[in-house]
């Protein structure tokens, strides 16, 4: 198994979708696992070549390791979004929300204040 290593930008300039599989190709070689060091928060993408890779990537056949979802519940702000009363509820039964989130209801600092 081959290694190789590229930032955003460079999956920006070199990647490219092929065929209805939408496999991902970096020059002749397909792409079978992606594993994201980065992209775990907005100052990661900090232009739109950087959201062009990882639309790019997302919509690819590759594995992406973390997948998206585990990289957006991972981020504080949309854990304190989610924390919010009312936010869970709109994706989930109340039920499995009020589960899901007394603890962290409790406990939620709420925002950062901005300095």
């Amino acid at each position: 198994m081959r290694v190789v290593s590229r930032t955003l930008l460079q999956l920006a300039h070199e990647g490219r979708l092929e065929g209805p599989k939408r496999r991902l190709r970096l020059g002749a070689d397909e792409v079978a696992v992606a594993y994201l060091r980065a992209g775990y928060s907005p100052d990661d993408h900090p232009t739109n070549r950087h959201w062009d890779a990882r639309l790019l990537l997302e919509r690819s056949h590759a594995v992406k390791a973390p997948c998206i979802e585990h990289q957006l519940v991972g981020c504080k702000k949309v854990q304190q979004q989610l924390s919010q009363p009312g936010e869970l509820e709109r994706f989930v039964s109340p039920e499995e929300a009020s589960r899901a989130l007394t603890p962290a209801r409790i406990t939620s600092p709420g925002p950062t204040p901005r300095t």
